[in-house]
């Protein structure tokens, strides 16, 4: 298919919404090491603030994505004005002529592939999360045990002695 100017103009920008996609990934990525980080020290305020630009980059992805599937629509339509539905980027890109198909193709598959590092990364830190949070727990319930006494019964139904007695817990480190 031969690319008319309204085309061109559209692959053009969709090459550059794939880049910067492409980047923010890449940013995301670094995010997700700085916090995997900040978990190992418990740097909680820059835990904090990592999830607050996390979340920033995650939302400059989202509007990116809803300019590139506008993008996307607006191609499939200059290619099959008859398409009920908007094709998918691989489609779209086999029905365009060099370099413009194997340029989409290839941005398409970093992306394929940066996402999926981040998917990745992004398990291993939730993973990291849930270990920090039992351990967290654990050290509540254990001061919590130590402190009163909770749950501690003998024989006879009544609390022993030792549990009844003021504990001091040393909370340095």
């Amino acid at each position: 298919m031969s690319l008319d100017s309204q085309v061109e103009y559209i692959v053009n920008e969709l090459a550059e919404i794939l880049h910067k996609l492409l980047t923010v990934h890449g940013k995301l990525l670094e995010k997700l090491d700085s916090k995997q980080d900040a978990l190992r020290s418990a740097g909680y305020q820059d835990l904090t603030d990592i999830c607050d630009q996390e979340n920033k980059l995650v939302q400059e992805i989202s509007e990116l994505e809803k300019h590139r599937l506008r993008l996307i629509a607006s191609l499939t339509l200059r290619i099959d004005p008859r398409a009920s539905e908007p094709m998918r980027l691989m489609a779209v890109a086999e029905r365009l002529e060099e370099p413009w198909r194997g340029k989409l193709l290839v941005l398409r598959q970093q992306l394929l592939d940066r996402a999926k590092a981040v998917r990745s990364k992004a398990k291993v830190v939730r993973r990291s999360t849930e270990t920090l949070v039992t351990h967290m727990q654990g050290l509540v319930q254990t001061i919590g045990t130590v402190c009163g006494g909770v749950g501690l019964y003998g024989r006879d139904g009544t609390p022993p002695d030792e549990v009844m007695a003021l504990r001091t817990v040393n909370m340095t480190a």
